[in-house]
């Protein structure tokens, strides 16, 4: 495809994104160089953590309490956003969780899970696909379920992408309400809800089985989730909740999985062809927001605007991220290809990909055509 808009997109990648016998980037690129630089910001501050989950949490519970109260208005309108914002922010310590090594912060593990995880239908387990998408050997590959080539997807894929947002709820209802449960008694279903059903990624590409995982625990959270589950039916049933009280509920819930589809989206250059990519390609395939405003803010929390970083070292905690970039930005080369993966925001990265999946649709038409 010869798309100057689909050109530029690749190609900002530096290269090798679409080629990977062009190992350019691993050359420009010292990983040792800027381990020597950011070292000193690998370790989590606990304190940090946990004030921040108990700010946020505050933050569901209060606006949450004033949305299911109110009636129509402005205020319940207001009050839903917030809750919706807030959730989606809470949630995306899951993703902090993956990184942490196992027995590290196990108190702020179990603090998340009691108060977010269990309650809202997305315990940590439930993003165990991650280690796909860090691993070399499944990074940008049809074995990484995070990973979408939205460009030659076209935008179909796109808006596929998001629209799969409307039926996560009751997806996550009907998983643990029926399907967790029955596949206890069944080892064949079992397995498969262990490959495609705990995945936060495309259930169709499944993950990875990794031995160090604790299946067990696994188990009881999952049982833990069913009986919250189950208590809400019960309420429901028997008439001490009201009914209304679902679409408000799903209306947040798609809020925030909305939210999160839209940082999803931004993450990457999605340029890979399929092939296994280096530590500096996935560098390289993958991008920091560094435009400030409240919609960066809003859409990439706990760190999640620093993607390029993250995948450059993904035990970086959060909170020094800021500090490590501005680290980075001033002590390494001018010619290093991590100042590539910068973007000003949300609107100009999602727009280039947008173009460039328009164009390869138009041109891919006209290749049919011809």
């Amino acid at each position: 495809m010869g798309s100057g808009v689909l050109a530029e997109w690749i190609d900002g990648a530096a290269g090798p994104a679409g080629d990977h016998t062009d190992r350019s980037v691993d050359e420009a690129f010292s990983v040792k160089e800027a381990h020597a630089i950011v070292r000193h910001l690998l370790r989590r501050n606990p304190a940090i953590y946990f004030a921040d989950f108990a700010v946020t949490m505050t933050v569901v519970y209060l606006a949450g309490f004033v949305y299911f109260r109110a009636g129509l208005s402005p205020l319940q309108l207001g009050a839903g956003v917030v809750c919706g914002c807030a959730l989606f922010r809470a949630g995306m310590f899951i993703h902090e969780i993956q990184h942490m090594r196992r027995g590290e912060m196990t108190g702020f593990v179990v603090a998340w899970n009691l108060v977010y995880g269990i309650p809202m239908m997305l315990p940590s387990f439930m993003y165990a696909n991650h280690r796909d998408h860090h691993d070399p050997r499944t990074y940008g590959t049809v074995r990484d379920g995070e990973y979408r080539v939205f460009t030659t997807g076209g935008l179909p894929q796109i808006a596929a992408h998001f629209l799969i947002g409307l039926v996560v709820p009751p997806a996550l209802v009907l998983r643990f309400l029926v399907l967790g449960p029955l596949s206890h008694c069944w080892p064949r279903l079992r397995r498969f809800v262990l490959v495609h059903a705990m995945t936060l990624g495309d259930p169709a590409k499944g993950r990875r089985i990794w031995p160090d995982e604790n299946h067990a625990i696994w188990a009881v959270m999952e049982l833990a989730v069913c009986a919250v589950v189950v208590t809400g039916s019960v309420l429901l049933a028997s008439g001490f909740l009201p009914w209304t009280i679902l679409p408000k509920g799903y209306a947040i819930g798609v809020l925030a999985v909305e939210l999160n589809a839209m940082r999803d989206f931004t993450a990457h250059r999605f340029g890979n062809s399929g092939e296994p990519m280096s530590h500096a390609e996935q560098l390289a395939d993958s991008i920091n927001i560094v435009g400030k405003g409240p919609v960066t803010y809003l859409l990439y929390p706990i760190g999640m605007r620093y993607h390029a970083l993250h995948h450059l070292f993904p035990a970086m905690p959060y909170h020094n991220m800021a500090r490590a970039h501005r680290l980075l930005m001033e002590r390494l080369p001018a010619q290093s290809p991590y100042r590539a993966t910068n973007r000003r925001g949300f609107f100009d990265t999602a727009g280039t990909m947008v173009r460039a999946a328009a164009a390869y649709s138009k041109e891919a038409r006209l290749a049919k055509v011809t």
